[in-house]
């Protein structure tokens, strides 16, 4: 009979996060930058704040709407 083997709390925990990084891809992170130009009342100007804010959410794992801290 094969035994399962069990993974301990902390690699469960790492693998997560590894799922997480490998998730974000540029169609994410524009998606959530339109999300924020949207947020903003569609004002122009600020694609590229837009695109670094979502980028650095999707890293953080966590989605704020603009206007607040990272």
């Amino acid at each position: 009979m094969e035994k399962k083997k069990s993974v301990s709390p902390r690699a469960a925990q790492t693998s997560a996060k590894a799922d997480v990084v490998t998730r974000i891809t540029a169609e994410g992170i524009s998606q959530r930058a339109y999300n924020l130009f949207q947020a903003r009342g569609s004002e122009h100007g600020h694609d590229v704040e837009d695109w670094l804010h979502a980028e650095a959410e999707l890293r953080k794992g966590s989605t704020t709407e603009i206007g607040t801290a990272l």
